[in-house]
C-alpha cells in the first residue's frame, strides 16, 4: 500500500500544460525519475520543444515529458528551461532586476577600481565579465539586491558589488604632490583656502571637469584631480620626497635617496631619509668618544 501511495505521489503532480527546452544538452530521458532509470531517448539540442506533463519525484526534482516523436520519460527539472534559450535568459534578467529593492538614489564618486555587471549569478544566469568604470566617474545607486547595488552609470544599468563601493562620506582621496592649493572655486584664479601636503586625506563631494570638490577638516574647496588619488603615497616615498625638497643635497645623494639607496659619505639625516629609523643602535664608548652602529635587518652601518 505504501508503495502505491509513493508511486502516486511521484507521478501525478500534474502541471498546467507547458513546454520546455533542454538546458546544456545532450540530456538523457529516462524511464523512471531516478538517475538509475533506463535510457529512453536523448535531447540532443536546445531547439527541440518538449511537452511537460507533470512534476514528480519525492522532492519534485523531475519532469515527466513527452517528446515530439511521442516518446515519454523523465528528466531532471534543472536540465529543462521553460522558454527557448535566448528568451529564457531575457526573462531571467528581467526577473533579476525586479528583485532589487529600490532605495533613495545616492550618487557616488568612483575613486577605487570598480566594475558594473549587467548580470550576476542567478538561477542559470552567470556573472558576466563586467565593465570597468573609469576613476572619478559618477555612479547613481538606485536599488539593492543581496551583496550588490543596482546602479546607473550614464545610460548603462547594472550591478556593482557593495563591498567595492562606499558612500561619498566613506571614500577618501590623498594628496599626491608635496604641496597643493585648496581653492574656493574650480579655477586656478580662485582664492586659496588652505595649503595641503602630501598624503593629506580628503573626502570627495563632487566632480566638475578636471576638478574635484573635497572636504578637508571643516573646510570645503576644490583641487585638481591629477594631484589626488584613491591610494596614499607609500610612507617611505613621501618621506624621501619631503627630505630632498627641503634640504640642499648633492645631485648624487639626491638621486640615491629618491631610489632608497645609501652611500659612504652620507650624513645620519640622509641615511634616515633613505632607509628610515634604524631597527636598533649599538653604542660603544671608546677613548675617542661614543661610536654608533646602526642596524637595519642584517645590515650594520658604522
Amino acid at each position: 500500500m505504501l508503495y502505491i501511495l509513493t508511486l502516486f505521489f511521484l507521478i501525478v503532480q500534474s502541471t498546467e500544460a507547458k513546454y520546455g527546452w533542454a538546458w546544456n544538452p545532450p540530456v538523457m530521458v529516462r524511464d523512471e525519475p531516478y538517475l538509475s532509470g533506463d535510457f529512453v531517448a536523448w535531447l540532443e539540442d536546445d531547439s527541440t520543444r518538449v511537452k511537460i506533463l507533470s512534476v514528480c519525484g519525492m522532492d519534485s526534482s523531475w519532469y515527466y515529458i513527452e517528446l515530439p516523436n511521442g516518446k515519454r520519460g523523465y528528466v531532471p527539472r534543472k536540465r529543462i528551461i521553460t522558454a527557448p534559450k535566448e528568451e529564457y535568459f531575457r526573462q531571467l534578467k528581467q526577473e533579476l532586476y525586479s528583485l532589487a529593492q529600490p532605495i533613495d538614489p545616492e550618487t557616488i564618486l568612483v575613486v577605487n577600481p570598480i566594475k558594473i555587471y549587467q548580470q550576476i549569478d542567478y538561477k542559470q544566469l552567470q556573472c558576466d565579465t563586467g565593465i570597468s568604470i573609469p576613476l572619478h566617474s559618477q555612479v547613481v545607486l538606485v536599488g539593492i539586491y543581496g551583496k550588490y547595488y543596482l546602479a546607473k552609470w550614464g545610460n548603462f544599468q547594472g550591478f556593482v558589488n557593495k563591498f567595492g563601493t562606499n558612500s561619498i562620506a566613506n571614500q577618501s582621496l590623498y594628496v599626491q604632490s608635496l604641496s597643493l592649493n585648496l581653492r574656493a572655486r574650480p579655477t586656478t584664479k580662485a582664492p586659496v583656502i588652505a595649503k595641503l601636503e602630501i598624503n593629506d586625506e580628503l573626502t570627495p563631494i563632487a566632480i566638475e571637469g578636471n576638478w574635484v570638490k573635497v572636504k578637508y577638516g571643516n573646510k570645503e574647496g576644490w583641487v585638481l584631480l591629477k594631484y589626488v588619488s584613491a591610494e596614499a603615497v607609500p610612507a617611505a616615498r613621501a618621506r624621501r620626497l619631503k627630505f630632498v625638497s627641503t634640504h640642499r643635497l648633492s645631485q648624487k645623494h639626491r638621486e640615491l635617496i629618491l631610489k632608497g639607496s645609501i652611500c659612504i659619505g652620507m650624513t645620519k639625516d640622509e641615511v634616515k631619509a633613505s632607509w628610515g629609523e634604524p631597527d636598533d643602535i649599538n653604542r660603544t664608548i671608546t677613548r675617542w668618544g661614543v661610536e654608533e652602529q646602526w642596524i637595519y635587518g642584517n645590515t650594520y652601518l658604522l
